[in-house]
């Protein structure tokens, strides 16, 4: 990195020590008169500024948060590991991978393992394969040591209706459920002649290529998994006895070698993702924390580590002021102390409204606390040997903030009573207005 731009840094970093929470303007008007190389002061570039501040967000040195009342301005602070660059004089190249790579959990292992852990195990959708001929389906089984004469019936054979023409389908899955299998033929809808025969397969396990092409995946986008990443994590699933190469079905030149994961983790993962009522344990940790910061207050600490592991500084900034500037719409501007404060005062049926909310949000915390509990104790002796590994992917799905998150009601401060000085809040006044409903 030139001496130019460690310079640049250090004095960005040394500004916000300083001065935490400046504006990216207003760094920039601090930084430039500062800002000089060994011939002197030079003039520093707005477009030249804003890149490396850039870099630093993406490194994980600087993070923005929420706005200014009057100004929609981000707020810029330092991150521990930008604090500690700066103390100890750090001049390497800053980039994007030393976020994850360089830093280590109490574990040993790094944060962008356990991201790949999660994406390989509960993120993955499955192998799945769509062929056209009873041959090609026998092929693909074969590598689970499966025919189709093997597989059981699991269902009714039943008929999907459209315009032109019927499908006839009927479902087979393995004895062990690891393979699933659709069967498709299209009929003609006037004559029921049988046209094309489509075998659809869904095997309990992952390909590197498949978890590589996974465009759909909404989290860890920032960390640009490479395929000799995924394969690494791969290498080291199969280590602990999770992953298990099962052959090799050479339909493709890369000859995608499928891994069949561990039967008691699979049916975890299943399960996981489809709690009581079929809601996905991450959708909703996510859903009720959105709901959260925009209504009540600013993620704490440990939420935004969480938000910045899972989707990176730049959506993670995004997320935190948009619900900063939900709140402020809430709020008509005022801290929400003060907000609360005068509805007190003033307004109860918000303050009942505000309290029927959060009686919601605490019910949805409860019911997934709850299914939580159900999920460990069912597959908590099956899994046990895999603790550890189950730990690095819960740091994702279910981190331990949300294990001991609530929300208190706002209540009515009466007159003082008890000990002197005791100030005494009673919420007992006040009901659900959904009550008579």
């Amino acid at each position: 990195m030139p001496a130019r731009d460690t310079i640049l840094i250090h004095l960005i970093s040394e500004v916000l020590e300083e001065r935490p929470g400046l504006g990216a303007n207003e760094l920039y008007k601090a930084v430039t008169p500062l800002f000089c190389t060994k011939r002197g002061r030079t003039k520093l570039s707005k477009r030249h500024f804003f890149k490396y501040l850039e870099i630093m967000r993406e490194s994980g040195s600087v993070y923005a948060l929420g706005g200014r009342k009057r100004r929609k301005e981000l707020e810029l602070y330092l991150t521990e590991i930008g604090k500690k660059r700066y103390h100890q004089g750090c001049s390497e190249p800053l980039s994007i991978q030393s976020k994850s790579t360089a830093y280590k959990t109490e574990d040993g292992i790094s944060q962008e393992l356990k991201a790949l852990y999660a994406v390989i195990l509960y993120f993955n959708e499955g192998v799945s394969y769509k062929v056209y001929t009873k041959d090609a389906a026998e092929y693909i089984l074969r590598s689970f040591g499966l025919s189709l004469s093997s597989l059981i019936t699991r269902s009714e054979r039943k008929i999907t209706k459209s315009d032109s023409e019927d499908i006839l389908q009927d479902i087979f899955q393995s004895p062990r459920e690891d393979v699933t299998v659709y069967k498709d033929v299209f009929l003609r809808s006037d004559t029921h002649e049988r046209g094309t025969t489509r075998f659809r397969l869904f095997l309990r396990g992952i390909t590197c290529e498949a978890v590589l092409g996974n465009r759909d995946l909404k989290v860890f986008e920032h960390f640009k998994f490479t395929s000799e990443d995924i394969r690494n994590a791969v290498r080291s699933l199969c280590g602990l006895n999770v992953l298990k190469p099962v052959g090799s079905l050479g339909l493709s030149i890369d000859e995608e070698v499928i891994y069949k994961i561990d039967k008691s983790i699979f049916d975890l993962m299943f399960g996981l993702h489809t709690l009581d009522n079929g809601y996905d344990l991450f959708d909703k940790l996510e859903s009720v924390m959105k709901e959260v910061w925009s209504g009540f207050r600013q993620p704490t600490e440990d939420e935004k580590t969480w938000l910045y592991f899972v989707h990176g500084a730049k959506e993670a900034d995004q997320l935190i002021n948009s619900a900063y500037e939900s709140r402020k719409k809430i709020t008509d501007g005022e801290s929400m102390n003060s907000y609360v404060s005068r509805i007190r005062r003033n307004d109860k049926e918000k303050l009942r409204m505000m309290n029927a909310r959060i009686d919601a949000i605490n019910k949805e915390i409860t019911k997934v606390k709850d299914d939580m509990a159900w999920i460990q104790e069912s597959y908590g002796t099956s899994v046990h040997r895999h603790q550890i590994l189950l730990n690095n992917i819960y740091e994702t799905i279910y981190p331990e903030f949300f294990a001991n998150l609530s929300l208190d009601r706002f209540g009515v401060k009466k007159k003082r009573s008890g000990t002197k000085g005791e100030s005494r809040y009673d919420v007992s006044e006040y009901t659900d207005p959904t009550d008579s409903l």
